[in-house]
C-alpha cells in the first residue's frame, strides 16, 4: 500500500503526519488540513471509534452486560475528543517543524561554511523561473493540477481539504505556522522562545535542538491480585529540552523543579534516555547535586567533595573504562564492556549496592554516504582542534621563553618546522592541492554539480540544502563536544571498532559485505562533450521510456554496518538512564523505523499487562532491542539491510564461483589428458591455451580475498555478540544478588525446581524433589500477613526476571550460533578454494614437467643439428678465408693494381673501429643510458615545442586506447553477424 511521500492517495496509511503535512499534500491544502470537516479527521474518528467499539464489546463479553445505545453515542463523543487532541498535537508538531526549518535555513545562510548552499538554491530558483521552459509549460501544469484536484475531490478520496484548490502563489504563507502552542517544547525541535526571535540574533546551540525522553510507569492501581494478574501500570511519555534540564538556573537551585530529580516516588519505574553522553549532568540532576569536578589532584584524597554522583561516576566505573585518550583518533574512543554494581553512599560502601552500571557494544547500520560525510567532518574538526592546540602550545612556549630570557643559555634552542596539515584521505589530499577530478558533469570547488538544465540544477541544489539541514544538528554537536573535557564518542564502523589502532579504515569500510551487497551496479556512462548516452543509443533506449537498469541502480543506497555503544545506569531500583546514538541525520524518530529508542518506546507502550514488574525487566527490554535491532527482519521500511541474508548471499556467490572454477579445472585436465596421449605433433597454440589459464590464479585469489573478508567480518560480529552475552550474564548475576541477597528465591523457588527437574529428566537422572518442594511451600508462620505478601511479591518478581533473562540469554546464544554457522560455511568455502589452488598448481606442475620432457627431446634433436652446422662451419671457415684472400685484386696474386699490405691497412682498422664501439655499447650500461637520455630528451622537447604532444593528448590515441577501440569495434561487428545469423535461424524455424 502507498504511504507517505507517495503520489497516490494514502490517508488511511499515513506513516508520519509531519512528513505527510510537509511532503504529501499541496501547499494550498495546508490551511484546511486540521479542520473538523477534513477527510483525514473523519478517517481518524472512524478508526478510533472502531477500536473503542471493539474494546467495549470485549468488556461486555467478559462482564456479560447488554449493549446500550447511549454507550455508542458516548464512544463516538470520546472518539472525537481523542482525535481532536491528536490533531492538536500533530498541528503543534507541524508548526514547530516549520519554524525549525526556517530557523535552520536562516542560520545556514549566515554560516560562513554553508551559506553558499542557500545562495546557490536562490540562484537556481531564479534561473528556473526565468527560463523559457518554465514560462511555456507552467499554464499547462496548472490546468493539469486543477483537473486532478477536482477529480480527487469528486471521488472523495484524494483530497484532504474541502477548501479552494487554487494554485499557491510564491508569496503565500502557511497560516498554521503563525499559530502558537500552549505547551513549550512538546515536540523534538528547537525551543519556541529562541525561534520566535530573529535567527540573525541567535547562535545555534545543539542542546536546544535535542530532547531528553522521560518515560514513567506509575504505581500499581488497586485491584485484584489473584495469582499473577495485576492491573496494568499507568504509562506516561514526555520530552523536555536538554538545555532546560542541565543549564537552567532554577533546576540547579531547586532540584524538585527538575524532571530528572528522583524525588520520593516509591514504586514508580522511570526510563530516561539521553541522545549524547552528558552522563555527569544527568546523574547529578537525578540526585539534586552539583556536577563533580574531575580535574586536578586525584579526587579520592578529598573526602569532603564526595557525593552520590561522584561515587557512581568514580574513575573505575566511568572515565577509567574509556579506551582511547583525547589525542587518539576519535574512532578509538569506546568504553570497555562492563557490568558491575556501584555503591552511591559517599560515607559507607554498601554491602549490597542497588545501582548497576553497564557498557556494551551493539551493531547497527548507516548509509555509506552519511558515514563518509561525517567521517570527513570528524577529520576536519580534529585537524582544526589540533591546529588550535598547537597554536596555544606555541603561545605558552613563547611566554615561558620570555620569562626565562634572563637565564644563561648553554646553547640556542632548536627550532622545529611545522609540517602543516595532516593528510589522511585522498579527498583531503585533492582538496589541499586544489585539484579536481574531471569526469562526467563539471563540479565546482565545493562539490556542487553544474547541470546544463535549469530544473536539474534546482533539484540538485535543493537536495544539497536539505541534506545540510538534516545533518546540521549532528555536525554542530560534533563540533562542540568531539574534543571537549568529556569527549563525545562518535559512531564507529565494523573495522574501526576492531582495528581501532589504525588512523584510518576508509578502504576497509568500503569493502564490507553489506556495502558490496547494497551498492548500485555499474551505471551507463554519460558523455558530457556530446550530451549523449552511448550505451543507451546502442540498446536503442529513448528518453521517454527510460533505462530500467539505470533506474534500478539509482534507487539503491549503499549501507554499512556500524558499532554503537549502550551506556546504562540503574539507580535505586527505580530509574534507568541510558545513552546511545542514533543514525546521522535522522532527526525525526517517526521516520526512522530502526531507531533503537523508538523501538524501546513502542515495546513499553504496548507491553503486556504485568510484563514489567521491576526496573530490571525494563533493562532487559532495552538490552534486547539494542542487541537485536540489526538482526530484526521486520524493520525493512527504512532500508535497513538484512545482514544475515547479505552474508548468506555473499557466501553463496563465492561458493557458486568456486564450483564453476572447479568445473573449468576439470575441463582443462581432460583436455590436457588428450594432449598427453596424442601421438602426433602437438600444436603449440593448444599447449598455450592449456598452460596460461593454469598459471593465472587471479580469479581464485579474488575469491579467496572475498571469502576471507567475509570470515573476518563474521568473526568481528561473533565477538561483539559474545561480549553482549558475557555482559548479559554478569547483569543477571548482579540482579539476582540484588533481588535475592540471601539466596532464598534462587534455591527454593518453584521456577528453579521445575527447571532443575526438566534438565535432570532430559539427562536421564530423575531425582526426588519432594523435600525441595515442601521446603518451598513451608508456611512462614513467624511472619505477619504483610511480610508474607511482600515476600511472595519479591519471589514472583525474582522468578519473572529469571524467566525473561533466560529467554534473552537463549536468544543471544541462538544469534551467536547462527553467525557461527555462517562462519563455518565460509571457512569450508575458503578451504575448498585453497584445495582448488593446490590442484591448479599441481596440474600446472604436471604440464610444465610434460613440456620439459618435450623440450628436452627437441633440445637433443636441435643439438645434433647444431653440431653438424658447427662441424661444417669449422671445416669451411679457413677455406672461405683463404679463398677470399686469393680472390682479392692484389699485385701478388695476379694483375691487380693494389698491394696486399695496402688492402690490410684498410680492412683491419675499419673493422676494429666498428667492432670496438659496438662492444663498448653492448657491455657498458652507463653509455647506453647516456645515449638513450640524449635521444629521449631531444625527441620529447621537439614534440612539446611543436605542440604535437598536446594535440596527441586531446585525441587520446594511446596504444591501449587504440587496442581497446580495435577490440571493441571488431567485437561489435562479430556480434552483429552473430545476431543476424541467430535471427535468420529463428526465421527458418
Amino acid at each position: 500500500q502507498p504511504t507517505c511521500l507517495s503520489d497516490h492517495e494514502h490517508n488511511r496509511t499515513i506513516q508520519n503526519h509531519v512528513l505527510h503535512y510537509l511532503g504529501c499534500i499541496e501547499i494550498c491544502e495546508r490551511d484546511r488540513f486540521f479542520d473538523d470537516d477534513n477527510a483525514l479527521h473523519k478517517i481518524e474518528v472512524e478508526q478510533v471509534y472502531s477500536r473503542l467499539l471493539r474494546e467495549s464489546k470485549s468488556e461486555q463479553e467478559y462482564s456479560r452486560k447488554t449493549k446500550d445505545e447511549k454507550e455508542d453515542e458516548g464512544l463516538e463523543t470520546q472518539a472525537k475528543k481523542i482525535v481532536k487532541e491528536k490533531l492538536e498535537q500533530w498541528q503543534d508538531a507541524c508548526d514547530t517543524e516549520i519554524r525549525r526549518i526556517k530557523f535552520l535555513r536562516a542560520r545556514i545562510s549566515k554560516d560562513q561554511e554553508t551559506r553558499r548552499l542557500v545562495q546557490n538554491l536562490e540562484a537556481s530558483v531564479t534561473a528556473w523561473k526565468t527560463s523559457a521552459v518554465y514560462k511555456t509549460f507552467r499554464p499547462i501544469v496548472e490546468e493539469w493540477r486543477l483537473k486532478r484536484l477536482e477529480s480527487s475531490s469528486r471521488q472523495g478520496v484524494g483530497s484532504t481539504s474541502s477548501g479552494s484548490h487554487a494554485i499557491p502563489s510564491d508569496s503565500r504563507e502557511n497560516p498554521t505556522a503563525a499559530k502558537t502552542s500552549q505547551e513549550n517544547g512538546k515536540e523534538g525541535t528547537l525551543s519556541r522562545n529562541s525561534m520566535q526571535r530573529s535567527p540573525e540574533d541567535l547562535d545555534y546551540e545543539p542542546e536546544k535542538d535535542f530532547n531528553l525522553h522521560i518515560m514513567e510507569y506509575g504505581e500499581n492501581e488497586a485491584g485484584e491480585r489473584d495469582g499473577d494478574i495485576q492491573p496494568k501500570r499507568p504509562f506516561s511519555d514526555q520530552k523536555v529540552k536538554i538545555d532546560s534540564i542541565f543549564w537552567k538556573g532554577d533546576t540547579a537551585i531547586n532540584p524538585k523543579n527538575n524532571p530528572l530529580y528522583k524525588g520520593e516516588g516509591h514504586g514508580k519505574l522511570r526510563y530516561i534516555h539521553l541522545p549524547s553522553n552528558n552522563m555527569t549532568e544527568a546523574i547529578a540532576r537525578y540526585h539534586g547535586e552539583k556536577r563533580p569536578e574531575y580535574d586536578g589532584v586525584y579526587r579520592e584524597l578529598r573526602e569532603v567533595d564526595r557525593t552520590k554522583t561522584y561515587m557512581i561516576l568514580r574513575p573505575q566505573f566511568w572515565r577509567g573504562q574509556q579506551h582511547g585518550v583525547r589525542h587518539a583518533p576519535p574512532h578509538a574512543r569506546h568504553m570497555r564492556a562492563l557490568c558491575d554494581t556501584v555503591s552511591s553512599d559517599p560515607k559507607i560502601v554498601e554491602q549490597s549496592p542497588k545501582n548497576i552500571v553497564l557498557f556494551m557494544p551493539y551493531l547497527h547500520w548507516e548509509t555509506d554516504r552519511q558515514r563518509e560525510k561525517f567521517a570527513l567532518e570528524i577529520e576536519n574538526i580534529t585537524e582544526s582542534w589540533r591546529e588550535t592546540r598547537r597554536s596555544q602550545e606555541e603561545q605558552k612556549k613563547k611566554k615561558r621563553r620570555m620569562e626565562r630570557s634572563g637565564l644563561p643559555k648553554w646553547r640556542n634552542p632548536l627550532e622545529f618546522e611545522h609540517h602543516g596539515k595532516r593528510i589522511s584521505s585522498m579527498q583531503t589530499l585533492i582538496k589541499a592541492l586544489g585539484l579536481s577530478i574531471k569526469k562526467g558533469l563539471p563540479v565546482d570547488n565545493y562539490g556542487r554539480v553544474k547541470s546544463p538544465n535549469a530544473l536539474g540544477q534546482l533539484l540538485i541544489d535543493t537536495a544539497r540544502l536539505y541534506e545540510e539541514m538534516a545533518n546540521y544538528r549532528d555536525k554542530k554537536l560534533l563540533q562542540k563536544y568531539l574534543h571537549s573535557e568529556l569527549p563525545l564518542h562518535p559512531r564507529r564502523t565494523l573495522d574501526q571498532a576492531y582495528y581501532w589502532t589504525l588512523n584510518t579504515t576508509k578502504n576497509r569500510d568500503r569493502d564490507q559485505v553489506v556495502y558490496r551487497g547494497t551498492k548500485s551496479g555499474s551505471f551507463h556512462e554519460y558523455d558530457p562533450w556530446t550530451g549523449k548516452w552511448p550505451e543507451h543509443e546502442e540498446q536503442k533506449i529513448t528518453h521517454e521510456d527510460g533505462c530500467d537498469e539505470c533506474r534500478a541502480n539509482i534507487r539503491k543506497i549503499s549501507r554499512v554496518v556500524m558499532v554503537d555503544q549502550l551506556w546504562m545506569w540503574i539507580l535505586d531500583e527505580q530509574t534507568v538512564i541510558t545513552c546511545f546514538p542514533k543514525r546521522y541525520g535522522a532527526n525525526k524518530q517517526g521516520t526512522d523505523a530502526s531507531s533503537v529508542h523508538k523501538c524501546i518506546r513502542a515495546r513499553l507502550q504496548n507491553a503486556r499487562q504485568n510484563h514489567i514488574r521491576s526496573v530490571f525487566d525494563l533493562a532487559l527490554i532495552i538490552f534486547d532491542e539494542c542487541s537485536s535491532i540489526l538482526f530484526d527482519r521486520v524493520k525493512t521500511r527504512d532500508r535497513q539491510p538484512q545482514v544475515m541474508d547479505a552474508f548468506s548471499e555473499a557466501i553463496g556467490n563465492v561458493t557458486n564461483k568456486q564450483t564453476a572454477a572447479f568445473e573449468r579445472l576439470y575441463r582443462w585436465t581432460k583436455t590436457a589428458a588428450k594432449v598427453y596421449r596424442s601421438q602426433g605433433k602437438v600444436d603449440p597454440e593448444a599447449i598455450s591455451d592449456l598452460h596460461v589459464p593454469l598459471l593465472d590464479i587471479y580469479p581464485e585469489g579474488i575469491l579467496q580475498k572475498e571469502i576471507k573478508d567475509i570470515i573476518e567480518e563474521l568473526e568481528i560480529m561473533v565477538d561483539i555478540n559474545r561480549t553482549q552475552l558475557k555482559v548479559l550474564k554478569d547483569f543477571i548475576m548482579h540482579v539476582k544478588h540484588i533481588l535475592d541477597p540471601q539466596g532464598i528465591y534462587g534455591i527454593h523457588s518453584k521456577h528453579s525446581i521445575r527447571e532443575a527437574m526438566i534438565n535432570d529428566v532430559l539427562q536421564g537422572n530423575p531425582r526426588n524433589y519432594q523435600n525441595s518442594q515442601s521446603a518451598a511451600s513451608v508456611p512462614n508462620n513467624h511472619l505477619t500477613k504483610e511480610d508474607t505478601h511482600e515476600k511472595d511479591e519479591k519471589g514472583k518478581t525474582y522468578d519473572w526476571f529469571k524467566v525473561n533473562a533466560g529467554e534473552l540469554v537463549a536468544k543471544v546464544s541462538k544469534r551467536i550460533e547462527d553467525l557461527e554457522i555462517l562462519e563455518r560455511t565460509a571457512q569450508s568455502t575458503s578451504s575448498s578454494l585453497t584445495d582448488l589452488l593446490a590442484l591448479k598448481q599441481q596440474q600446472a606442475s604436471v604440464v610444465q614437467a610434460w613440456q620439459s620432457v618435450k623440450q628436452s627431446e627437441e633440445a637433443v634433436s636441435q643439438g645434433r643439428a647444431i653440431m653438424m652446422f658447427t662441424v661444417v662451419t669449422i671445416f669451411f671457415l679457413p677455406l672461405s678465408f683463404m679463398a677470399s684472400i686469393f680472390g682479392m685484386n692484389a699485385i701478388e696474386f695476379g694483375q691487380g693494381t693494389v698491394k696486399l699490405t695496402q688492402q690490410f691497412k684498410y680492412m683491419f682498422p675499419i673493422s676494429f673501429g666498428i667492432i670496438i664501439p659496438i662492444f663498448i655499447i653492448a657491455f657498458s650500461t652507463w653509455i647506453r643510458a647516456f645515449i638513450w637520455f640524449i635521444y629521449k630528451y631531444a625527441v620529447t622537447i621537439t614534440l612539446v615545442k611543436t605542440g604535437m604532444y598536446s594535440r596527441w593528448l586531446r585525441m587520446g590515441l594511446t596504444s591501449r586506447t587504440l587496442l581497446d577501440s580495435a577490440a571493441k569495434e571488431t567485437e561489435k561487428l562479430k556480434n552483429e553477424v552473430r545476431e543476424q545469423r541467430c535471427r535468420l535461424q529463428r526465421e527458418e524455424r
